[in-house]
């Protein structure tokens, strides 16, 4: 929860936030916080996200390909 409060100040604190819930298995909330970067005005790689050790306990999940590929887009 403390990332969360500053995702709006900085997105990139959306994906630490997603970090700390994989690794916690709060799948939801994991989710949740990597579809905000989907949303919001972050600046990162997809491989960022795609190659995170943190998130690798939602990484076979259809919904963490799917925010992956959105991410691929948004980047172009």
């Amino acid at each position: 929860e403390y990332y969360e409060q500053f995702v709006e100040i900085d997105p990139w604190f959306a994906l630490r936030a997603a970090e700390a819930w994989a690794l916690a298995g709060d799948t939801s909330r994991a989710l949740s916080n990597l579809h905000m970067l989907t949303t919001g005005a972050w600046d990162g790689n997809s491989g960022v996200v795609e190659h995170n050790w943190a998130l690798a306990p939602i990484c076979n999940l259809p919904e963490f390909k799917a925010i992956v590929a959105q991410l691929s887009q948004h980047r172009k």
